[in-house]
């Protein structure tokens, strides 16, 4: 089969000759239909993320594909799912193995591709809002790399739920956020859009009741600023180059909370969760009320070159890698 091979931390090369993953007891072999692009996947291409398989590997966290071989499983072959690889062999490839814990079946009025473009990302914001922060109707949500794949989702999840929605992101980005619902944009590169933004809602009456934070560093320190009592601060990456720093005397004048989403813990953790998450995500799809924000198609050969864009914050939403055709 053809497909991505890492070799060593930064090591990632192209193969049209690789063995086809044999499947592990407790695992599913799927053929890969289409793959995702995450920020995640550069750090396990460099060997900085929280979990590496052993060398040599095949990168690729997310999978849209068909079920071959299913072990004791209850999916069966044929049948489309989408969800998280295993086993080191990973979705940049034309056959991939996933634990059946953290698949879901595609229904049939949920278009494929959207499935997998939502589906990490959705869950991640939707555990962020919903698990994490309690959001309620009528809450304002702050939301950090507004335009990116979580921050896409949060923004229509939050307004999904009846929340008033703030995004930041970068100059160039300042319309998708806008596209996908949010109720006030604000440039990251506004050195004054803190104190812009807590003016304006001060002279509403109003603040920060949940920050969905995917950048961390500076950023995130200046949204918690933003909070009001019992605000809080969700956690759900580092894109910025690193932790906020949490000033515990903050957390306790404001009676805040400070959580974190790291969402791949969910499916083996809490699968009923996830189910729940699935379900109302999927409706949310079928019924139109959700953008799946495809921003970008390549072909299998393209995948690491798309990472290495998402790495360097050049795309929006989501890029999708197509392998085949999924009818």
């Amino acid at each position: 089969m053809r497909g991505w091979r890492v070799a060593a931390p930064g090591e990632i090369n192209w193969e049209e000759s690789l063995p086809e993953p044999s499947v592990a007891a407790g695992l599913i072999g799927v053929e890969v239909v289409a793959a995702a692009v995450n920020f995640a996947d550069n750090l396990v291409v460099g060997g900085t993320y929280q979990t590496i398989p052993p060398y040599p590997f095949t990168p690729g966290l997310e999978v849209l594909g068909r079920v071959t071989m299913t072990g004791s499983s209850d999916l069966t072959v044929g049948q489309l799912v989408v969800g998280l690889t295993a086993g080191g062999s990973g979705s940049w490839a034309e056959h991939a193995l996933c634990d059946p814990r953290q698949v879901e079946a595609v229904p049939d009025d949920v278009d494929p591709e959207a499935a997998l473009a939502v589906h990490t990302n959705a869950q991640t914001a939707w555990f962020a809002l919903h698990r994490r922060a309690r959001v309620a109707p009528g809450e304002h949500v702050l939301v950090l790399a507004a335009a990116g794949g979580v921050g896409s989702m949060t923004i229509q999840l939050a307004k999904a739920h009846g929340c008033v929605v703030h995004a930041v992101t970068s100059a160039s980005k300042v319309d998708e956020a806008r596209r996908l619902g949010a109720d006030t944009v604000w440039d990251r590169g506004d050195e004054d859009w803190a104190p812009r933004l807590r003016d304006e809602l001060s002279a509403q009456g109003a603040g920060v009741d949940v920050v969905v934070d995917p950048v961390g560093s500076t950023a995130g320190e200046q949204a918690a600023r933003l909070l009001r009592f019992e605000g809080r601060h969700v956690i759900v990456g580092f894109t910025g180059g690193g932790p906020p720093t949490v000033r515990a005397n903050h957390v306790l004048v404001k009676n805040l909370e400070v959580t974190g989403v790291h969402w791949w813990r969910y499916p083996i953790e809490r699968p009923d969760l996830v189910a729940l998450a699935a379900s109302e995500i999927f409706t949310l799809l079928a019924a139109g009320s959700l953008d799946a924000a495809v921003s970008r198609r390549e072909p299998l050969p393209r995948a690491w070159p798309a990472a290495q864009d998402v790495a360097a914050g050049h795309t929006t939403g989501k890029v999708v890698i197509s392998v085949q055709d999924p009818n």
